[in-house]
């Protein structure tokens, strides 16, 4: 399929759709893929807040910018391309390439799981957050913030290897904790580089975790 625009209501039962020339899925329009269906976007794609892409397949954003605003509920896979906007999640979000645009918010909402495994991805003015009830995994790849983006956990953020945050950018970055931060893996240091905010439960299991809690280089803590 080279163009998406959708109105209506698009059922995708298996197989993979590719989107290579781009498209627009409107406030009336819903895809629904199933189970055994992947849609792959290989260019810029919209959706637009109201509308609907839901079901227990698969959305992939392999190039390109989706565009994407109110809430996605299929699973979602950031490979490659940029996603910009202010868009929730609420079924799992695996990130391991491509980017977030500079500014927007991408949520994980009602039990939702996310999971970063790249290099390194930027927060520039762009906020990840969790809700009360989902759950983010870091797994590996380092975190660059900056100009107010960055990490606002009111659930649970798990650190899986030794991996920085760090403010790479203009401007404050963010690392709040309202909810909980678990250390379980890597028996070296996770680095939070930047002021964080605790309010939460703050837990190390593995390994150890560099904390800074000030502007000032030498006020840190090591857990």
């Amino acid at each position: 399929t080279q163009t998406l625009e959708n109105a209506g209501t698009i059922d995708i039962d298996d197989g993979t759709i590719v989107i290579a020339d781009g498209g627009t899925n409107s406030a009336s329009g819903t895809i629904d893929i199933a189970n055994d269906a992947t849609v792959r976007l290989e260019s810029d794609y919209t959706v637009v807040s109201g509308s609907k892409v839901m079901g227990d397949g698969t959305l992939q954003l392999v190039s390109g910018t989706l565009s994407a605003d109110g809430q996605i509920d299929a699973r979602t896979e950031l490979i490659g391309g940029t996603l910009q906007g202010g868009v929730n999640f609420s079924n799992r979000l695996d990130i391991t390439g491509g980017a977030l645009a500079v500014g927007g918010r991408t949520g994980l909402i009602n039990e939702a799981m996310g999971y970063l495994s790249s290099t390194t991805i930027d927060l520039q003015n762009h906020i990840i957050s969790v809700d009360e009830a989902s759950q983010f995994e870091w797994n590996t790849g380092n975190i660059r913030t900056g100009g107010g983006g960055g990490l606002d956990i009111a659930g649970l953020l798990i650190a899986n290897d030794d991996s920085t945050i760090d403010q790479s950018f203009e401007g404050d970055g963010l690392f709040n904790i309202s909810g909980d931060f678990r250390k379980v893996g890597g028996t070296g240091s996770t680095t939070i580089n930047i002021p964080a905010s605790l309010s939460g439960r703050f837990e190390v299991h593995s390994g150890s975790c560099l904390l800074y809690t000030s502007d000032a280089a030498d006020e840190e803590d090591s857990v």
